[in-house]
């Protein structure tokens, strides 16, 4: 039974009343005009979005499985962990055909695709529905930023529905647990199943001009205090949550939407401050499913950045923190990586470090080549097809139970 709205807009209008008019954490400001968060949405004056991007038909094979045809290693159900954006307010032909032919494993809406709550409705119900046709049919991520404040992908929407940012919640925060609920239904009533926060990076001025307001603070255990009631907020209505971006994004100042940023903090820095609400919400299962940062960590890897390094995503988050959830990359189409190759290319580094879910703001046209290189990639190394079902399986239990990874 869909869920009502007035329950959850009630608790978001009480929530927008609560509106406020270097390494080691500090506290700060962040201003207004701060950049958006990931993935960044697409500038329509140069988005690929816009070029033609109707799918080459594929047929199944015997398995069900639709990668590109090639011979070699077997076909793995790499389109499962590819989600990508689209363009405008209904779902485009051929993102339908990718989704029904299982190339793309979900969407992520930025603002740019939503116009009203019927609407939103109504597009995730096609996407639902094309994603039951597959071979195999399967439950698409439906995915979208709405952390409040300044990052509010659903700003065309009626103005009682904004929510405070983090930085605001922080201040108040006996209102936090109702505000995420609310948040939850709300995305829950129109078909949203994931939402890409809390944001657990420190606020650290002034190396934060990306994170600012949507940090609950520079204190470790408070960060990961806050972020624990919204998590339990957005799972309590069903909606999946993604912590993000690990290791921390806190101390730097270049902007990973345009550049890649560098951390020179020391490896006792990052375990201390930065990695802390994530060990944290890791120990005590709170966290299904994070979001790495496209950021070099010298301490940690000093040529690749987390979402590429074997050493951050498999040796630190996966081995040493003992994480077994989703991991999703930043989005793959922002300046940081974008330099390092094609989207394809980039994708199998991000799955050869340990990431599960490759995210893009790209159209669904980019699943072609992702999938051409994955295949290689299991022909040549370093991927392996029970490597890709074991991330398969991780998605699925996610999405189904919000099951916390831990070893």
């Amino acid at each position: 039974m869909r869920v009502e709205l007035a329950s959850a807009v009630t608790i978001c209008c009480v929530c927008c009343a609560l509106a406020l008019s270097a390494c080691g954490p500090s506290g700060g400001s962040d201003t207004a005009s701060a950049p958006e968060p990931t993935p960044a949405a697409p500038n329509p004056s140069t988005t690929q979005l816009d070029k033609p991007t109707e799918a080459t038909p594929v047929v199944p094979d015997a398995a069900g499985q639709t990668g590109p045809t090639t011979t070699g290693a077997p076909k793995a159900p790499f389109g499962r962990l590819i989600v990508t954006g689209l363009a405008g307010t209904q779902l485009d032909e051929a993102t339908r055909q990718a989704l029904a032919k299982g190339r793309i494993g979900g969407i992520i809406l930025m603002g740019t695709n939503v116009a009203s709550v019927d609407q939103v409705r109504q597009l995730t119900s096609d996407v639902r529905q094309a994603a039951s046709q597959a071979p195999k049919s399967f439950k698409p991520i439906i995915c979208i930023d709405q952390e409040g404040g300044t990052v509010d992908r659903l700003r065309a929407l009626p103005l009682e529905n904004r929510i405070p940012s983090a930085r605001e919640l922080a201040a108040k925060p006996d209102a936090l647990p109702g505000v995420a609920q609310a948040v939850g239904h709300y995305l829950k009533d129109m078909g949203i199943n994931v939402d890409l926060a809390p944001v657990l990076d420190l606020d650290v001025p002034p190396y934060n001009p990306v994170v600012g307001t949507r940090s609950f603070g520079a204190a470790p255990q408070s960060v990961a205090r806050l972020g624990r009631l919204f998590v339990q907020g957005l799972d309590s209505a069903g909606v999946r949550s993604v912590g993000k971006h690990f290791p921390g994004h806190g101390a730097v100042s270049e902007d990973s939407h345009t550049v890649l940023p560098t951390s020179h903090c020391s490896t006792e820095d990052l375990q201390r401050d930065h990695i802390a609400p994530f060990r944290e919400l890791i120990e005590d299962r709170t966290l299904g499913a994070v979001m790495t940062a496209h950021v070099v960590y010298t301490a940690l890897d000093r040529e690749r950045p987390a979402t590429l390094s074997r050493q951050v995503v498999t040796a630190l988050l996966r081995e040493e923190l003992g994480f077994d959830g989703v991991v999703f990359t930043d989005s793959l189409a922002m300046g940081a990586v974008a330099s390092s190759g094609s989207l394809g290319k980039v994708a199998v580094e991000s799955w050869a470090a340990g990431c599960d879910v490759v995210l893009t703001t790209d159209g669904a046209w980019v699943a072609d080549g992702i999938l051409e290189e994955g295949q290689q990639a299991l022909d040549e190394g370093p991927l392996s097809v029970e490597q890709v079902e074991r991330s398969c399986k991780r998605v699925d239990r996610w999405l189904a139970d919000g099951a916390a990874g831990r070893n």
